[in-house]
Order: structure tokens, then sequence, then C-alpha cells
């Protein structure tokens, strides 16, 4: 249906209604007029009558035709008013305007039989004579001999036909003037009535662009003003539930963005609603792209196919694990519901996955470590046991063998003594790193180097290794667990010496960085290849198991430096090439003492 303008409907309406009433007005008026005009021509034919009888009665007798005929057609003349005089017979005796011998019986017209019967009649009729609308006056008379009869007078209508197609004529004239003067009167009432609309219109269509703050002008027709405090008040309560919404969807959109799980909502077709942006790194997708799409375009994974199904179908809810193998390994535990509407129709389901990797990684680390403890545990009791054994066994006066095999029991208990004691040390690094409440004490940054040092010195000289200690400020202090980080130091420069030649020098530096301490320790050894960066701090990792053991080593004292730098809310990195030495650095953070 075309919609048209508020004028289009107002102004012909306005016309139409001025030309109605300009017409029922004309009409009127013109029934006036003619009833005015018809009593007028009535009262004139009454009174020329009643002055005619008068003298009728006194001079005129119905016996003598001609002298009536006469005086009929003299009086009519001169009165301009046609005059008949009819016989109680119906015969008509005296006629003003024709000859009474060559007229026909009268006493069958309305206004004579009427005048007869009741003593006056009237009548607006065609005048078959005159073949014209006159209207006719008829009074029963006597005459001075007392015979009766109906004098009857007539006028014609014409003229006031006349009078009324002059009266339309000009009042046509004159309403046309008015119709036009009101045409104009209506359209700038129309323009009026329309103007504050338009403008309303103008100012609303701000609110459906979002523009709900700025208030609609008042316009000053009441009805009008009524709609504008109206709608401002809606575009006000609107404003603050468009406010609300949008808080409370941006809150919701903060949650579901930050959400390490990941949310995948689709409908009974299996097109994706919303996808939230953990799902979308799960998935190696674009999340803009991803809406809208079916789920075999997002989802490949045959497991999670055969669980979307499972949700669509399914009443209760739908657990399970996923291995998803591309760059890198990701285990994912997966939760599934079927979504309802109010009325528990099913509108689609929702997915949400939780990445479990790392969960599944420290499981396998707490199984390795297990099985490395075990291990390490086992070899040095399964040996102190045999040597043990064998010592019992061996005779009183086998002195030298003695001696040896409880040599190897004492190497095989130190050897399990350093492994509980890195093993309890690991464990109390990784309680204190629960702790939220662990505070540091600022200490000197060289004195700590010097107490490292002088831990390992007798074990440096025994390889002929010389230590060089440097540090850019001695004066320097950061925050500090100083015998744990003094731990890191002597694992890290135990391993410097074990590992390097007699002779080779071994350098431990501390240097100043912004707001970072750096301490490195260097050393000339057999160098470490690259690859096996990613697992160097891992718990029980050897780069040469065998050489490791001949060393002494439990693979536990880089983890222990790791943990302990973590703790201290630092980082530890390598570098290293084969055959040339390796250096490890700490860096530790060191804000200002004020803090």
């Amino acid at each position: 249906m075309a919609h048209r303008p508020l004028i289009v409907h107002l102004f012909p309406a306005m016309l139409l209604i001025t030309f109605t009433a300009l017409g029922a007005a004309f009409f009127y008026a013109s029934l006036v007029t003619q009833r005015a005009h018809s009593t007028q021509v009535a009262h004139d034919l009454d009174a020329r009558i009643l002055l005619l009888q008068n003298h009728f009665e006194h001079y005129i007798s119905l016996h003598d035709v001609d002298a009536l005929d006469a005086w009929a057609k003299k009086v009519g003349q001169q009165s301009g008013t046609r005059i008949t005089v009819i016989s109680e017979a119906g015969k008509v005796v005296g006629d003003s305007h024709f000859d009474q011998q060559n007229m026909e019986d009268h006493g069958d017209r309305p206004e004579v039989f009427s005048a007869f019967a009741d003593g006056m009649g009237k009548a607006t009729r065609f005048s078959s004579t005159l073949q014209e609308m006159r209207m006719y006056a008829a009074r029963q008379i006597k005459d001075k001999e007392g015979q009766v009869a109906v004098l009857r007078l007539s006028l014609p209508v014409t003229e006031m036909n006349v009078i009324l197609r002059n009266t339309v004529r000009e009042s046509l004239l004159g309403a046309a003037v008015i119709l036009v003067f009101a045409a104009l009167l209506a359209w700038f009432m129309a323009k009026r009535i329309t103007r504050p609309v338009a403008a309303l219109q103008i100012e609303a269509r701000k609110f459906s662009q979002g523009n709900l703050t700025t208030p609609l002008p008042t316009p000053t027709i009441s009805e009008l003003a009524d709609l504008a405090h109206a709608m401002n008040d809606m575009a006000l309560q609107l404003n603050e539930r468009i406010a609300l919404s949008e808080q409370q969807r941006n809150q919701l959109q903060a949650m579901w963005s930050s959400m390490s799980e990941g949310v995948l909502a689709f409908d009974m077709n299996r097109t994706v609603l919303q996808i939230n942006p953990a799902a979308s790194l799960f998935f190696k997708v674009d999340i803009d792209k991803a809406q809208g799409q079916n789920l075999r375009e997002v989802v490949h994974n045959p497991i999670l196919k055969d669980m979307v199904i499972r949700i669509l179908h399914e009443d209760t809810a739908i657990e399970g694990e996923v291995t998803l193998k591309e760059e890198q390994v990701r285990h994912l535990h997966c939760r599934g519901a079927v979504l309802r509407d109010a009325d528990g129709t099913r509108l689609g389901g929702l997915l949400v996955l939780n990445d479990i990797t790392q969960l599944r990684g420290l499981e396998n680390s707490r199984k390795e470590f297990v099985d490395n403890v075990s291990h390490e545990i086992r070899s040095p009791i399964t040996a102190i046991r045999g040597y043990a054994e064998t010592v019992l066994e061996l005779p009183e006066e086998d002195r030298e063998d003695r001696q040896r095999f409880l040599g190897i029991i004492m190497r095989q208990a130190k050897r399990l003594t350093a492994l509980v004691e890195d093993v309890l040390a690991l464990a109390s690094i990784e309680r204190q790193q629960d702790d939220e409440s662990l505070a540091f004490d600022y200490s000197n940054v060289n004195d700590l180097l010097e107490s490292a040092t002088s831990l390992v010195r007798d074990m440096a000289q025994a390889k002929k290794i010389e230590i060089s200690v440097f540090c850019d400020d001695h004066t320097l202090k950061v925050p500090m667990d100083r015998p744990l980080l003094e731990q890191a130091l002597l694992n890290l420069l135990t391993n410097a010496i074990r590992y390097s030649a007699d002779g080779k020098p071994v350098i431990l530096s501390a240097m100043q960085h912004g707001e970072q301490l750096e301490i490195q320790v260097e050393d000339q050894g057999p160098g470490i290849d690259p690859e096996h960066f990613p697992r160097l701090f891992e718990r029980f990792y050897r780069v040469d198991k065998a050489r490791s053991r001949q060393k002494g080593g439990t693979g536990l004292g880089l983890a222990i430096v790791k943990h302990i730098v973590i703790l201290h809310q630092g980082e530890v990195r390598v570098t290293s090439t084969p055959g040339k030495g390796s250096t490890f650095t700490l860096i530790l953070p060191n804000p200002p003492e004020d803090l």
C-alpha cells in the first residue's frame, strides 16, 4: 500500500468540507429564497384578490358577462395580473387575457375547486392555457345580487425562476471566490499542522539512527506536544535500556572473550551461532568467518562431529576427550548439552572445550618423574644391597675386596642421599611457589656471588679451575630468598666445574640492565647441542646419561635452578656452542628498593 504525506490527506479533506458547506449553504439559501419569493407572491395575490373582491361585489353582476369580461381585462391590464371569473357551473365568464367564450371549463382546476368548497384556494402549477408555471389564488365571491362565483388571480413564477437563476449565477461566482480563498486558507492550515509533524518526523528519524540523547522539539499544538513528550520519554527509557543492554553485552563479551574454555553454539541445522576466541584458536578459524557457517566447515575432528550429533538428539549432557593433532598435539575435554527455549523447544546445542593439554603434560611429567625417581633410587639401592651381600659373604681375611666394596657402597649411599636431598629441595621450592604470602629480603648481589663461589672453591681447586667473579655494582641489592638463589648458583657452578676440563676457567658475573638483574655462569666445557634446550630444565633429563651418572649428577640440578628462578618471578636462559662451552643466565626483576 502506497504511503502519502499527511498534507495530501488533510488538504483535500478541508476542500471537501468547504465545498460541502458552501453547497449546503447555497442549496439552503436557494430554498429559502424560493420560499420567500413564493410567500411574497402569495401575499401579493391575497392582497389583490381582497381589493378586487370588494370592487366586484358592489359593482359587477354575473349576469352582465360582457361587462364582467371587460372589467377583468381592464383591471388585469392595469395590475399586470391575470384575472379570471368562473361561475358556479365552472364556466369562465370573464378573463383578462383570453376570450372567455373560447375557454374550456375551469371548474376542475384545483384552486377553483377548493374555492367553491372552502371559500379559498391556492395552487402553483403549469398553465395549459398560457403554457407556463403560474401561482393561482381563488376566492369565492358573491355579486350584488347574491350569486356565487370564484374570482381567481394568477401571476407567473417564471420571474422567480429568473431571479433564482441570477441569484444562483451570482452565488456560484461568489462561491468560487470563497472556495479559492478557502483553498488557500486550507493549504495554509494544512501546512501549519503538517509542519510540526514533519519536524517531529525529521527529529524522530534521528532516533532510528541511534541518536536518543537529543530531545524532540515541543510543538505548540497540544496533541503533538503530548506526542513529543511521549516520544522523548520513550527515547530516554530506550536509551537507558540500550545502555544497560550494551553494558551487559560488553560484560558478556568480555567474559566470553576472556574464557580459556572454548565455547561453540550451533542451531539444529548445525550452523555456527557463536564461537569465542578460545574455540577459534582450537579450530584454527576466524571468528567472523566461522559464524554462520556449517559446523563441517569449522570442525573437522570426527569424534567432535559425532558429539555434535549426539548433543542435538540426546537429552543428557555429553562428555568426552578429543585429541587434536595439528601443529602441536592438543588434548581437549569436551562437554556438550542441548539448548532449549522457555517452552522447552530445542534450539540447538552448546559445546564447551577445555584445554587439558597442560594437565595431561603434568600428569605425564609426574608419571615420568615417579618412574625416574624410582629408577634413580632403585639403581643405588640395588648396588648397595648387592655389594653389601657380597661383603657379607667375603672371608674375614679378604680385607682389600671388602674395602673396595664398602667404598662402592659409600659412593652409592652418597648418591642416594644427594638424590633424596634434591627431590626434597625441589618439592620444598614447589610448595613455596604456591605460597602467595612469600616475601623476599633485599640482599647484596656481590656477597651472594662470593658466597656461592666459596662453596665450590675446593671442587674447583681439585681440577685447577679458576672461578672469576664480576659484579658491576658491589653495593647492588635485589629482593631475593638468598639461600635458594645461592643454591641455584651452586648448582650451576657445580655443573660448570664438573663438565669443564681441568684448568678451564669459569666466569660468574652480575650486571644491572634497567630494572632487571642478569647473573651469568659461563664455562668452557663440551657445550650442549641446541636440540636439547627445550628439555634441558626438565627433571632427570640428561644430555649424556652415562657421563652424567659417572660425574655424580642426580638429574635434578637444572630443574631446581629453574624453579628457584620462577619463584623469584624471573627466567633462566642458556646459550651454548658444542665444543666451546655454555652460558647460563638468570634474569631476575630488580625494582627500586623503596617500592
